[in-house]
């Protein structure tokens, strides 16, 4: 749930930014497949419907795209992930 909103957020100030071709990384496969599909309208658990349809909204007709990153390559944002939960 974390992260399907992290990701609309992050689509939502992408979008107010000028430019060429903006990218969203995630290292969570099954989110990225899903932003990716062709149906977006039964996200892989219901409780993220609402942040998977601002991300898609979002998506449709821009230049935004999300990929998918290693989580090797993503071990700042598991780290901050980590000790924000550790000190909620």
């Amino acid at each position: 749930m974390a992260e399907s909103a992290t990701i609309a957020l992050a689509a939502q100030l992408l979008g107010h930014l000028q430019g060429h071709q903006k990218t969203l990384l995630s290292d969570n496969q099954q989110l990225v497949n899903f932003l990716n599909g062709s149906n977006l309208s039964n996200p892989p658990d219901w409780i993220i419907k609402p942040y998977t349809q601002i991300t898609a909204t979002l998506l449709s007709g821009t230049n935004l795209v999300v990929r998918r990153i290693g989580r090797t390559h993503n071990q700042m944002a598991d780290s901050q992930a980590l000790s924000a939960l550790q000190n909620n």
